[in-house]
């Protein structure tokens, strides 16, 4: 009998660029409607609710500004789900995702006064 062996490969990008500071984690509510998020994904906070949505410099609801970044993927298409987010960090800039009209860089200044730095990952 012939063995066959398939190997599938994937390449992500690196999403913490490095361990000083050390990143730091806590539990928040990513808003239903959010839909499906990736790690990396940079969240602002809806003023209305307290509850995470991705980050939308078009917006006046609060989550214009950034306040975290999400650890692993999520899907809030439906229902609220909770999910951990980085509250400390250096982050790559190329792993990090926001609304389509919006950019990352744009963002860097407001995450760097939450003692979130970008880096690029080596």
């Amino acid at each position: 009998m012939e063995r066959i062996e398939k190997v599938i490969e994937a390449t992500y990008p690196i999403l913490v660029a490095e361990t000083t500071p050390e990143p730091r984690t806590e539990a928040v509510t990513i808003l239903s409607g959010s839909g499906i998020l990736k790690a990396g994904t940079i969240l602002g906070v809806v003023k209305a609710s307290g509850k995470y949505t991705i980050v939308d410099g078009t917006k006046d609801d609060g989550s214009q500004n950034a306040k975290v970044i999400l650890s692993a993927p999520v899907d809030a298409t439906a229902t609220d789900v909770k999910a951990v987010v980085y509250t400390v960090g250096v982050f790559n800039p190329n792993a990090l995702t926001v609304a389509d009209a919006d950019t990352v860089v744009a963002h860097k200044d407001e995450l760097h006064l939450r003692s979130i730095f970008f880096a690029t990952a080596d």
